[in-house]
Order: C-alpha cells, then sequence, then structure tokens
C-alpha cells in the first residue's frame, strides 16, 4: 500500500487519502493519492468522481493499473489530487456501470486542507 512519502525533486509531499473520518490533513501544494481496489472490468463497474463546484482541489491524474494481462482481470484505480484553496472539503467517488444510475458503493474522502 502506498504511504506517504516526500518528493525531492519537486519538494512536495504525497499523501496517502484515507475515506471517511477523521479528515484528511493535507496542504496546499501536496499530492494526496486515493486507491481503490475493487474495480474489475469484466463486470462494467468503474469508479467516477462526483464533481463539484468549490475549487478546492483539482484531478491531476486518474489511472488504472491491472493485476494481470488477461482481459477483465482486476485492477486498482489510482486518483491523484491536488488540493488549491484552504477548507474543508470531500472527494465523492461512486462505483457504478457509466451506462446506469445505479450505484454499487460510496467512498468518501474528507479534507482539511492547510494553507
Amino acid at each position: 500500500m502506498l504511504k506517504n512519502m516526500y518528493n525531492p525533486c519537486g519538494n512536495k509531499n504525497f499523501i496517502y487519502l484515507h475515506p471517511g473520518f477523521p479528515p484528511n490533513e493535507i496542504r496546499i501544494g501536496d499530492f494526496g493519492w486515493i486507491v481503490l481496489a475493487e474495480q474489475s472490468a469484466s463486470t462494467g463497474f468503474v469508479w467516477t468522481l462526483i464533481p463539484d463546484n468549490s475549487d478546492a482541489y483539482k484531478i491531476v491524474v486518474n489511472f488504472n493499473l491491472h493485476s494481470s494481462t488477461m482481459p477483465g482481470a482486476p485492477g486498482k484505480d489510482f486518483w491523484i489530487i491536488e488540493p488549491i484553496k484552504k477548507g474543508l472539503e470531500v472527494v465523492i467517488l461512486e462505483y457504478k456501470r457509466p451506462w446506469s444510475q445505479e450505484v454499487s458503493k460510496t467512498k468518501n474522502y474528507y479534507l482539511n486542507i492547510c494553507p
């Protein structure tokens, strides 16, 4: 599992974010990692970010790593966020099929963004 680490090249911290409470403490200029292990392409379910209008953070990148080269193999979904504005915020991710409104799971990542 990813842990908090320091990046000597960019002088930024990479913070592993946990779902739920207490809120994750993160500073403006650092990066937050969200790792979701349940994604399986064979079922059609994917993690989807529910956008907000706070402009308190931005998604730097989202990618998936599969556990095998076999088609439909399960994988881990990675989201890297960058906090931009001080405050208490929430990142909401839903696990659902893109063509359906039915949500299988929801994960909330609470952020206490500090200057």
